[in-house]
């Protein structure tokens, strides 16, 4: 399997630069991993900066992971509007020597999976000349076939992967960025005629996507998106295990024996958000008989009235809704029946008409200088206050016995979110998805046994 590429493009020069060819560009090697675990530096001194690739592999497995990042070495500012997170060129080049197919006649297939509400993952497969590809006789293919996501809804319309599957060698590829916000994914076919391959660019960091760039001072840095890549013998099933199993390889949450227990929620076709300790009682007592783990209560334990959705980002509970004991009662009953409880959360979203939003309107999200989402907003996780809250109502939660959160995802911040000091919106709303990823990594760390489930 070849050693993946970088790929940036600097806005003055337009220059596109390969780290497998780094001398046709003017570039020097300062060391080379040569595809192993670990770093490799690279010094692009024509354009004063220095490119790193940090590359992790695991044992038994093809997967790969890799990011990258840029560094500004020289004394004026640099203008960069495009990052990979991984480029890996020239699967199935050098076909016609071996007498394979080229990759125009119908020898690729590309699995891929929109998805919608109620509707994810519904996985389509095409060979990629049917999908738009096509090749020229004299000039490098000019088409392209895309999948993007825009916001930070980074599953809601198309899941970041895709696999390439090779029928005429019997092998298949895969990509997956692993980003929350915006991302793109483009196929492309790179070489002239029959002696040509395809390409494949994952980047969170894309300006013709969202309008990210950063314009970087001397010193500073910018850093990719990781993604993970692999090549296995096999089609889309072997391919989809491999991925499997490197995702419950380096997942933070593990389970004895491997075993995930079993939980139930109170919502789909239960209560609706209208929990009382009556009808509480007695679906705990039947997740219980049938064996359930866990017991989770959905939205409606929260709030001031029965409109709890008003009080979004506040958290707090409405004891009159459940009854003698309040929450707390209803948490020391799921424990008596065996289970462990856990609650919902949606912990990014706030209510403009809750408390928390009333008091600090400056640690809102916001687009033009308006708050994104209409009376349902998004927090800014950029700001202490709201760090310090929430940590707040997860130390509560905690000490109750709370040890599972359902956390939800209903919205989209749409294309970005305002900046500051000239920080390019689209950058701005990956910094605060950064920040929030680092507050649950700080929620776990500080609350040994809460599980977290993303519900989005």
């Amino acid at each position: 399997m070849p050693v993946p590429y970088f790929f940036l493009d600097f806005n003055a020069e337009n220059a596109c630069i390969y780290h497998n060819d780094c001398s046709a560009h003017h570039c020097a090697k300062l060391t080379d991993g040569n595809g192993e675990d670990g770093r490799s530096v690279y010094a692009l001194e024509n354009y004063g900066a220095s490119v790193t690739v940090d590359r992790t592999h695991y044992d038994g497995l093809s997967a790969c992971r890799q990011i990258t990042s840029v560094m500004n070495t020289g004394r004026d500012s640099l203008l960069l509007d495009s990052l990979s997170s991984l480029f890996v060129p020239d699967i199935g080049f050098n076909g016609r020597k071996n007498d394979l197919p080229a990759w125009n006649e119908k020898r690729f297939i590309l699995h891929y999976a929109p998805a919608a509400w109620q509707g994810e993952a519904q996985w389509q497969s095409a060979y990629v000349e049917d999908l738009g590809l096509y090749q020229t006789y004299n000039h490098n293919c000019q088409t392209t076939i895309q999948f993007s996501s825009v916001g930070s809804w980074s599953t809601g319309r198309q899941y970041p992967l895709i696999f390439l599957e090779d029928t005429a060698v019997g092998e298949t590829w895969y990509f997956e960025i692993e980003s929350g916000t915006g991302w793109y994914i483009e196929v492309n076919a790179r070489g002239y005629q029959d002696n040509s391959g395809i390409c494949v660019l994952l980047s969170s960091c894309h300006e013709k996507n969202d309008g990210w760039f950063a314009d970087l001072k001397p010193g500073e840095k910018v850093t990719s998106t990781a993604a993970v890549y692999g090549c296995v013998k096999g089609g889309f099933e072997e391919a989809l295990a491999d991925l499997t199993a490197y995702k419950r390889l380096t997942s933070r949450v593990t389970f004895p024996d491997g075993v995930v227990p079993v939980f139930f929620n109170d919502y789909m076709n239960c209560l609706w958000a209208q929990p009382t300790r009556a009808r509480l009682e007695a679906l705990m007592k039947a997740a219980a008989s049938v064996g359930c783990e866990y017991f989770c209560i959905d939205a409606g334990w929260f709030g001031k009235g029965e409109a709890w959705n008003l009080n979004n980002g506040d958290w707090m509970p409405n004891h009159k809704m459940v009854g003698e004991d309040g929450l707390e009662g209803i948490i020391r009953d799921i424990q008596k029946l065996g289970m462990k409880p856990g609650v919902w959360l949606e912990i990014e979203t706030v209510s403009t008409s809750s408390d928390f939003a009333q008091a600090h309107p400056d640690c809102l999200l916001t687009r033009h200088g308006r708050q994104i989402g209409g009376g349902n907003c998004f927090m800014d996780f950029r700001k202490q206050p709201v760090r310090d809250h929430l940590m707040g109502v997860f130390d509560y939660l905690y000490s109750i016995g709370v040890r599972f959160i359902k956390n939800d995802y209903n919205h989209s911040t749409g294309l970005s979110a305002d900046g500051a000091d000239g920080t390019s919106n689209a950058r701005y709303l990956r910094d605060h998805a950064d920040a929030f990823y680092a507050f649950i990594d700080e929620v776990e760390e500080k609350h040994p046994g809460l599980l977290i489930e993303n519900c989005g």
